[in-house]
């Protein structure tokens, strides 16, 4: 899909007038994926990848799906038919679609309701879920912590910026001089100076690739997100205010000059990506 329908001109118009478009990848958002691919599964049976769900402004999916056809085959709604059935149902009948959304979300509870910490929640042990969280989490990261270059796990690596977020909010919340709160510190300290060091970052570009595909952030695939800058800039200011370290400062300033420089757009806005085909031209970079 996405060369058939992501890059086709008609495709867009439909989705720019009719839809807010998100994307999610699910390597760095495997919780969100999780959701929406559980609502795709119970919908229609099976799931996979691509997967493409239709949201309430709530985040309540009302419709989804896996692969769809740029035109309608075989038996098939293609992706632009899809477009516009929804696009006039959500102008026609919008609250039969808000009422679905409702359904659905209250079938996800009912489906993720098993787990032990949405019992305690629903009885008002809502700080002893919160720290039975925070614990799972911590050890969960501590076992899966690459002890000598940073990360977690091996190839390929990703940056992983909600992980490192989570870290620096457990060592606020446990303190930074508890023992939790120190090796919290710690793992996510080496992995953003790791990744700092390492092919990854663009040290002559500025800014992040989307990942490393050896296990010592060494070897990057050449494609930056939007995203990755956003949050990966707000790991180095997190570390920065931990730490006191003026480099981790200099490295969020230089990744959101890239972001200024490179990924904004003349109308406004910025692009959300720079692939490994993205043209260099006198003016500047021409986005692939």
């Amino acid at each position: 899909m996405a060369h058939e329908s992501f890059e086709n001109a008609e495709v867009a118009e439909l989705l720019n007038r009719d839809f807010v478009a998100i994307k999610v990848d699910r390597e760095e958002r495997p919780d969100v994926d999780r959701v929406y691919m559980a609502y795709v599964q119970a919908m229609t049976g099976h799931g996979g990848w691509p997967l493409s769900a239709w949201l309430t402004p709530e985040l309540k999916p009302f419709y989804g799906g896996t692969y769809f056809p740029p035109e309608d085959a075989h038996g098939r709604h293609g992706f632009k038919t899809v477009l516009t059935a929804l696009a006039h149902g959500w102008a026609k009948e919008k609250e039969k679609l808000i009422a679905e959304g409702e359904r659905v979300m209250e079938a996800l509870k009912a489906h993720f309701a098993g787990n032990s910490a949405g019992t305690k929640a629903e009885s008002g042990e809502l700080n002893g879920v919160a720290a039975e969280a925070f614990g799972r989490a911590f050890q969960y990261f501590h076992e899966a912590f690459d002890g000598g270059e940073g990360g977690f796990g091996g190839a390929p690596k990703f940056p992983r910026s909600s992980n490192i977020d989570l870290l620096f909010r457990l060592a606020a919340m446990e303190g930074a001089t508890s023992v939790k709160g120190r090796e919290a510190l710690r793992m996510a300290e080496q992995t953003l100076s790791k990744m700092a060091q390492g092919g990854i970052r663009d040290h002559v570009g500025g800014g992040f690739h989307r990942y490393s595909v050896d296990d010592e952030w060494f070897v990057p695939h050449f494609e930056k997100m939007l995203y990755d800058q956003a949050q990966i800039a707000v790991n180095y200011l997190d570390a920065f205010r931990a730490t006191g370290r003026e480099v981790y400062a200099w490295i969020a300033r230089d990744t959101l000059d890239y972001m200024r420089r490179d990924l904004a757009a003349p109308e406004g806005g910025f692009f959300s990506a720079e692939d490994a085909d993205s043209l260099v031209t006198q003016g500047g970079h021409e986005k692939g």
